[in-house]
């Protein structure tokens, strides 16, 4: 995996990434991202991010005519992602991403280790 020689190198280079507005689309899916995360020689990462995600339900009902495990795997990670979002008022949803010194990775304060599995 890329990321895995990415990293070291990082964090050897005490390497900041900031995000000041990323964006990805999918189907019915658009995703907008913002924040920093530093790579510090010999200590673990650590960041926060903030994100805004629109048009989940969308996705789920165009997923749920078909049917594959593929599908069922992304229905399952769209759920979670839909029901730990925090709603905006407008269709979107909100969320908070931390990367804790500890290595955990937070959604809107959840332990979210298991679903960056699924991504």
């Amino acid at each position: 995996a890329l990321w895995s020689r990415v990293e070291p190198i990082l964090h050897k280079n005490d390497a900041k990434l900031t995000l000041s507005e990323a964006q990805a689309q999918s189907v019915h899916l658009t995703a907008k991202i913002k924040g920093d995360a530093r790579f510090p020689p010999m200590a673990a990462t650590t960041g926060s991010f903030n994100g805004k995600l629109s048009g989940v339900q969308e996705r789920l009902k165009g997923l749920s005519g078909q049917g594959s495990a593929g599908l069922f795997s992304s229905m399952a990670v769209l759920g979670i992602l839909g029901a730990t979002g925090i709603p905006d008022g407008k269709g979107s949803l909100d969320y908070r991403i931390d990367i804790a010194p500890d290595g955990q990775i937070l959604l809107n304060g959840k332990k979210a280790g298991g679903l960056l599995g699924k991504l």
